[in-house]
């Protein structure tokens, strides 16, 4: 088994895990175990990649955080006050370590394995704890150093050493914070639900954190601005509850000698809050918290009463699926989309970008301009085609309907006595269309369409059919198989990928090209509506790949 360098850094607290009651060497041991297993395990954020190497991912993702470290530790030679400075590059060391300890690290911090295991084998709880303690707290070191390395270096040659002390020790203080409001709010959270809404709240989160990471890149040039204008620099009431207000004032108070009562107090709040957070997490949290955790093996999901048929759901369902074959997979598809963690970490992130996308370059283009010029500028422009984007990240995602966790169950397809294998796929495309892809296309051209006006109404229902057309292309282009019934593992060719990108942006440019023509549009409405025609009748007659 490997030997990390961390242990031998342990190993000089040896004796001093002794006199609290906890056996060093057992506890040793359990971590070594722990981060050799978590070597092999992938990141939640970077799943979708091919591993050639156990630890690729993670890797990977320590690269992500520290380019993003550095792209925000350059706000220290902008000319604004230290206090503008550390709170913007603290709020992003708070925003992105907490969010990587949810989406990689709830299976350390929610495990109850090892006390099942453990404890009939006479190992102590405190032991046991202890072990899971440190093996969170080195994965937040590691991460907090990674995202804060250019900041102190950066702030050490600006500030001087007391710069690169202070922030030391507030690393240490934001850790404490991080594993304390966490843990505060997965307590909540299993004091009022069982343990599959505590799984479904961190795999949303997990969703949150891969879209953040892009909405941050993106606004760089916007958040910079800021930094570089001045920023806030009057303290106002809501300031006292940012927590990189805190750790912000700190540094003002202790390097550029701000005597100011609220920086006072704000600093004093950096100090006392971790402190006290720590404190409370240790003598009443930690207790309770232990108790909830086998809430974890519970589940209330075979409790929930099923749904009555003959509402207007199903009126509406007759209408959409007029086959009975197809109707049934409508709803057995639906209920995959709904009940899968997997298959929502990988299609929702596609959801949301091509959601936001549109709005974050167009924010981005104008960072120099106040909100209300930007706004005038859209309802005045053609920034309504940055929908295009969404359109080829929505219809891109039908493309992960053949996989599925449970694709071990896809021999039900072998027995099920269909002829026509083309209803099945029929009713799980359209599944995914109105649960997923329909759904966020019109919410992003309703946005626009209130930022418009009416006058880009033949626009959005040309993007909307457009929605259409790219979908039956992607049946018609990606790999021919049934739904749910390959593993995650199974990728897809990038070259697809790529072409499809580019057919979408054909179809944006001769929309765009079609609005300089006097009726342009509805000509080119009724050419796609033909085309869509056409292809619904070609793209689902294909052989079927045997399980």
């Amino acid at each position: 088994m490997k030997e990390f360098a961390f242990l031998k850094f342990l190993d000089m607290f040896s004796t001093a895990f002794g006199k609290m009651g906890i056996d060093y060497k057992i506890m040793r041991r359990l971590i070594q175990i722990k981060l050799t297993l978590d070597k092999r395990r992938p990141s939640n954020l970077f799943q979708g990649r091919k591993r050639k190497k156990s630890n690729e991912n993670s890797d990977y993702t320590l690269f992500l955080y520290g380019f993003i470290g550095l792209m925000f530790s350059m706000t220290i030679f902008t000319s604004t006050n230290i206090f503008v400075k550390t709170s913007i590059i603290t709020g992003i060391i708070l925003f992105m370590v907490m969010t990587s300890l949810i989406s990689d690290f709830s299976s350390v911090l929610l495990d109850v394995k090892d006390k099942s295991i453990l404890s009939p084998r006479a190992v102590s709880s405190k032991t046991i704890n202890a072990a899971k303690v440190i093996h969170i707290a080195y994965y937040l070191m590691k991460a907090t150093f990674v995202v804060s390395i250019f900041s102190m270096i950066f702030g050490t040659i600006k500030y001087g050493p007391m710069f690169l002390i202070i922030f030391l020790v507030e690393d240490v203080f934001m850790m404490g914070f991080i594993l304390f409001f966490t843990s505060i709010l997965y307590f909540i959270i299993l004091c009022f639900f069982d343990g599959e809404k505590l799984k479904d709240i961190i795999n949303y989160l997990q969703i949150v954190l891969a879209v953040a990471v892009l909405v941050i890149y993106q606004l760089m040039g916007k958040i910079m601005n800021i930094s570089e204008t001045g920023g806030y620099h009057e303290v106002k009431a809501w300031t006292y509850l940012i927590p990189s207000s805190w750790f912000g004032s700190v540094f003002s108070v202790l390097i550029e000698g701000q005597r100011q009562t609220p920086y006072i107090v704000l600093a004093l709040m950096g100090i006392l809050i971790p402190i006290i957070a720590f404190i409370i997490y240790v003598k009443f949290i930690s207790v309770y918290f232990e108790k909830n955790l086998s809430k974890l093996i519970n589940s209330d999901r075979g409790n929930k009463k099923l749904r009555k048929s003959g509402g207007i759901g199903d009126k509406i369902l007759n209408i959409i699926c007029p086959n009975k074959v197809q109707k049934q997979f409508f709803r057995f598809a639906s209920n995959m989309i709904s009940t899968e963690r997997r298959l929502k970490l990988t299609i929702y992130p596609y959801l949301v970008f091509g959601a936001v996308l549109p709005f974050v370059f167009v924010f981005n283009i104008n960072a120099t301009m106040s909100g209300a010029a930007v706004l005038n500028k859209i309802a005045n422009g053609k920034y309504y085609f940055g929908v295009y984007y969404t359109l080829a990240c929505a219809s891109m995602s039908i493309v992960y309907m053949g996989r599925s966790e449970k694709f071990k169950g896809a021999w039900i397809y072998d027995v099920l006595p269909i002829e026509d294998m083309s209803q099945i796929y029929k009713g799980a495309t359209k599944a995914f269309f109105f649960k997923l892809m329909f759904p966020i296309t019109l919410l992003t051209n309703l946005v626009f369409l209130v930022l418009c006006g009416v006058k880009i109404l033949p626009d959005v229902i040309a993007m909307m059919i457009n929605l259409v057309l790219l979908v039956l292309v992607s049946i018609k282009i990606s790999p021919k198989e049934l739904p749910f019934s390959r593993d995650f593992t199974n990728k897809y060719s990038a070259g697809s990928a790529f072409g499809f990108m580019i057919l979408t942006a054909v179809l944006g440019v001769i929309h765009y090209l079609a609005t300089r023509v006097s009726f342009g549009i509805w000509v080119y409405i009724a050419i796609i509506v033909v085309a869509i025609v056409v292809l619904w009748n070609n793209a689902f007659k294909f052989e079927v790949k045997k399980l």
